[in-house]
């Protein structure tokens, strides 16, 4: 059987008796399991056992209804299997059933916890891609901290308070790695379980030998044209990885993905240099 909606279940075991959707309680609650029915999953029935669903759609438009459904069988027990991507979580004010995703309750209307199994594309609600839309990215981070910044929460309870501050530090966290090119990239090798080590020498002998070489002509430089040159080329340096950075992980090449932003590395701490340099000198952008 195909679903496709989200809804919270309990599934009553004893003896063919009503499903209640989206509700915390059932009627038999010593025997209750809590699933989720994620879109486009397949669910495995216990054979000689139907399960009818009414009115799915409605649960799309407000997901507090309470929707019913009947177990036609005298088996005692229904097996149902899904890949859990959005769990139900209680509302800590209310202890009503609530996305662990969702930022408010519905039933309350309190401000919920930050969900911490959330990556940081999730957080902001774009996809998970090293291409960006920044007016998307930027759009939807202002709509976030509208919502959660914290002065709006000043005359909550301290503990909504607390949550507003958490939630928001989280989005600026999120926002801010999302809009680097460097840090993303990097964020999302760890989301591939892949890490850069500090130190690492994994580059050819001949470009480490330039980076060298480069960062001698930097510290010696004092000249502001020359250090605006070697600004340059340097940015041309990293817009040509951040365009390679972008096809790797769109092939799905997170080695090559590494590589890339190891160099990457280089090249970003090298733009720290000069805009350091040309602070300490007092040169103009």
């Amino acid at each position: 059987m195909n679903m496709h909606r989200k809804v919270m279940i309990n599934v009553c075991r004893l003896r063919g008796t009503r499903v209640q959707l989206n509700q915390s309680v059932c009627l038999h609650s010593s025997c209750r399991k809590n699933l989720i029915l994620e879109r486009n999953i397949h669910w495995h029935v216990s054979s000689s056992v139907k399960v009818n669903f009414l009115d799915l759609n409605s649960l799309n438009k407000n997901p507090s209804n309470m929707l019913f459904g009947k177990i036609v069988s005298s088996i005692p027990s229904v097996m149902l299997y899904s890949t859990v991507i959005n769990p139900i979580q209680l509302c800590w004010n209310c202890n009503d059933s609530v996305n662990s995703n969702s930022i408010f309750c519905d039933s309350c209307g309190v401000l919920q916890p930050v969900n911490r199994s959330a990556d940081y594309f999730q957080i902001i609600g774009v996809d998970r891609s090293y291409r960006t839309d920044n007016t998307s990215l930027r759009q939807k981070y202002r709509s976030l901290q509208t919502l959660l910044h914290p002065d709006k929460f000043s005359s909550k309870p301290k503990k909504e308070q607390e949550l507003s501050e958490e939630f928001s530090s989280v989005v600026n966290k999120a926002y801010s790695t999302l809009t680097d090119p460097l840090e993303r990239g990097l964020y999302l090798l760890g989301l591939h379980h892949v890490s850069i080590e500090e130190g690492t020498t994994d580059v050819d002998k001949t470009f480490l030998m330039e980076i060298m070489e480069r960062n001698e002509e930097i510290e010696n430089e004092t000249d502001p044209q020359k250090l605006k040159e070697f600004y340059t080329n340097n940015k041309d340096q990293l817009d040509g990885l951040i365009s390679k950075v972008a096809e790797a992980f769109d092939s799905n090449n997170i080695e090559a993905a590494k590589k890339l932003l190891t160099k990457m590395k280089y090249y970003h701490s090298i733009e720290t240099k000069i805009k350091e340099i040309k602070q300490k000198l007092s040169i103009p952008d």
